[in-house]
């Protein structure tokens, strides 16, 4: 609104412009004929007169050359650069310049006013990924590598597209806290694009992380140490913003009858640094 008050009165003021010179450009085109009287004897009845005398007034736009010989612009060329001149103030050809460049600022403002609305709903729709579950899929006492699945949910609105994932474990002694920042040893999974819909569940690949040494195994089972399995889960919305969801889990060690058949259970470990969603 504010622009095309400036573009009105920009308009404004061109008009009154170019409606004075339109003026001043009339008034010098109104050049008064040329005008005179011219006396002159007959031959036949005067054969003494031997010259002619004329008078012609002529106004001050007129050039005469010593020679006495009269040099008169054609009122036509004169007409035509006047035009010519007078076209570049005529009201209408600047109405329609400033016409022109205020439908582009419209489509200018338009699309901007398309854009942050569009941004504006993604941001208010936006997909929410959420870790549901962090699973152990392997043996845990048999001296090999550990199996981690992930289990994600889109709790948003709209659809996400899963680009990377990563998590790591680390042990530590019972009361040590985890490092400021995460730290992974291997780089980020790519994940083939992923879609998951709005309310949909999926479990992402299972990925092999360490293993168990005899040492750690006691200790993990009377508490004195802790496994921590931490990562993140990166993917973007509908306008291709990256987001990311990171989790941090702690193993509860299984108890009772048979617990070295049992994997355990991760359990939510909070976090602020390891535990958000962007």
């Amino acid at each position: 609104m504010l622009t095309m008050r400036y573009l009105l009165i920009v308009l404004c003021i061109f008009c009154a412009v170019a409606s004075a010179e339109s003026i001043d450009i009339q008034a010098k085109k109104d050049v008064p004929p040329v005008t005179g009287k011219a006396e002159g004897s007959d031959k036949k009845n005067d054969q003494t007169k031997a010259k002619q005398e004329i008078t012609v007034n002529l106004p001050s736009s007129v050039n005469v050359s010593l020679g006495g010989k009269l040099d008169i612009t054609s009122q036509n060329k004169q007409t035509g650069a006047y035009e010519e001149s007078s076209k570049w103030v005529d009201p209408i050809t600047w109405f329609t310049l400033v016409l022109a460049v205020a439908n582009i600022l419209l489509w200018w403002t338009t699309k901007n006013s398309v854009d942050l609305a569009r941004d504006e709903f993604v941001s208010t729709h936006r997909p929410i990924i959420r870790i549901k579950h962090v699973y152990i899929t392997s043996e845990v006492w048999g001296g090999k590598p550990i199996e981690i699945e992930l289990v994600i949910v889109n709790s948003g609105i709209t659809p996400a597209i899963i680009r990377h994932m990563n998590l790591e474990t680390t042990i530590l002694s019972a009361g040590k806290q985890l490092p400021p920042r995460p730290d992974f040893s291997e780089p980020d999974k790519t994940i083939s694009r992923e879609k998951v819909d709005s309310g949909f569940s999926i479990a992402l690949p299972k990925m092999t992380i360490r293993e168990l040494s005899m040492d750690d195994h006691p200790r993990l089972m009377d508490g004195t140490k802790k496994l921590y399995c931490y990562g993140h889960v990166e993917y973007s919305d509908a306008a291709g913003r990256i987001r990311k969801t990171a989790f941090c889990r702690i193993w509860e060690p299984p108890t009772g009858t048979g617990a070295l058949n049992e994997p355990g259970r991760f359990v939510k470990y909070d976090d602020p640094d390891y535990e958000y969603e962007d």
